[in-house]
């Protein structure tokens, strides 16, 4: 079985994050992207923006700015099994280029191809 490519993850990813909330690049600050970080990756910068838009009052301000906020969200309102259905045997965070299988330690190179990937297109969407 082949690997599901880091690109093919993200594109998953932009195509989600644009179809279910339109803006959401103007959230990121590439200064401290970091997609091994539970309070820089994609999520996590565009959190206060994505619950926002779903209207979900987390309790604590770190839940509201970081991935495990996102995270309950989603899971929260079901988003996640809207397409999780179409990837068998996989995650909806992980085949959208959102999170890896592991730790940043067990992981590290994944977290770095993935942190590649959402910067290259980043930067691509936004020099257009």
């Amino acid at each position: 079985m082949r690997k599901t490519t880091a690109k093919e993850k993200v594109a998953r990813g932009l195509a989600f994050l644009d179809t279910r909330f339109p803006g959401w690049i103007e959230h990121i600050d590439l200064r401290t992207f970091n997609m091994a970080s539970g309070c820089n990756c994609v999520l996590a910068q565009c959190s206060p923006y994505i619950l926002g838009a779903l209207a979900t009052d987390l309790s604590s301000a770190t839940e509201r700015r970081s991935y495990l906020g996102v995270e309950q969200a989603f899971l929260h309102k079901g988003i996640h099994r809207e397409f999780a259905d179409r990837y068998e045997g996989s995650t909806f965070f992980i085949d959208f280029g959102f999170n890896v299988v592991g730790d940043v330690y067990v992981a590290e190179q994944e977290y770095k191809e993935l942190n590649a990937e959402w910067q290259t297109v980043i930067l691509e969407r936004l020099a257009a």
